[in-house]
This record gives C-alpha cells, sequence and structure tokens, in this order.
C-alpha cells in the first residue's frame, strides 16, 4: 500500500490491485483538461477513485456549505447524464477528515455498463475536495468496503 499526496494538501493511501491514473488517462476518461484532478483504478474490479478540487472565493467559500455544493453536483450530474439514464439514489452527511462533508449515491449507463457512483464533497479551509468513486454496478458491493477504506484513509 502506497500514500499519494493531492494538492500538496490531502494525504491518501492507494490500495494493492490499484494505479494512479496518468493524465492522458483522466483525460480520456472524464473528457476535459481539468489539471485539479488525481485518479486511481483497480482494473480487475471496474473501480475508479477521483479526486478533485478547486480553490473557492473566500466570501463564497463561507456561504456554500458542503451539502450545497454536493446538490449543485448532483443537478450538473443529472443533467449532464441524462441520455445515460441517470437516476439518483441516496444523500447523505458525514464526516471526511474531521470536516462535515455531504455525499450521495447514483446509476447511469456508461458504454451500456450499468455503473453505480458516490460523490462526497467537503473543504478544507477555501479549498473544496470532491470525492468520486466509480463501479461497474455488478462489483458496486464488493468495492463499497474499500472506497470506504480509501475515504478514510484521508487526512491533512
Amino acid at each position: 500500500m502506497a500514500e499519494e499526496r493531492i494538492n500538496q494538501d490531502l494525504n491518501l493511501m492507494v490500495p494493492e490491485g490499484y494505479r494512479v491514473m496518468s493524465a492522458e488517462e483522466m483525460q480520456a476518461m472524464f473528457l476535459d483538461d481539468n489539471p485539479n484532478r488525481w485518479a486511481m483504478r483497480n482494473e480487475a474490479m471496474h473501480h475508479t477513485v477521483a479526486v478533485f478540487y478547486h480553490k473557492s472565493n473566500p466570501f463564497l467559500s463561507m456561504l456554500a456549505d458542503a451539502k450545497s455544493v454536493a446538490e449543485s453536483t448532483q443537478l450538473r450530474l443529472a443533467e449532464g447524464l441524462l441520455s445515460h439514464q441517470y437516476q439518483k439514489g441516496e444523500s447523505f452527511p458525514l464526516a471526511m477528515c474531521g470536516q462535515k462533508a455531504y455525499g450521495f449515491t447514483y446509476r447511469y449507463i456508461n458504454h451500456e455498463v450499468p455503473t453505480d457512483g458516490t460523490v462526497i464533497v467537503f473543504k478544507h479551509g477555501n479549498i473544496c475536495y470532491t470525492v468520486y468513486g466509480y463501479s461497474a454496478a455488478e462489483y458496486t458491493e464488493t468495492n463499497r468496503p474499500m472506497f470506504e477504506t480509501i475515504c478514510k484513509s484521508m487526512h491533512f
């Protein structure tokens, strides 16, 4: 097991069987050039974990809590994945890295494969972190404990 540092701030473990994705792989998977992203993948388990981060305006950061950012993210995903049979799952509060966090689950069809996603949003100072977990639906129950372990390993 290795440990990675994201944004010179957030640390997390990379479990056996997972590998850090290259910028080219992330660009192909996420279809954009966002430089504020990090991801790992376990090919055999069809499981990807990605962390996006961005610096917020300090004033807006005070106004927008993790729940409101997560709800906004959910709406953008629903709109973007409408043609992929998007289905919203459950929403839930939690703690990440000692911070209040908020998450939600969803399902969509990715290249004819039912895929489950989990999104968790939390803030550290004026940096907003969004953690995405993607799993082929047939592996979701198997991958869930590892996703939770990865999330619990995150620390500043």
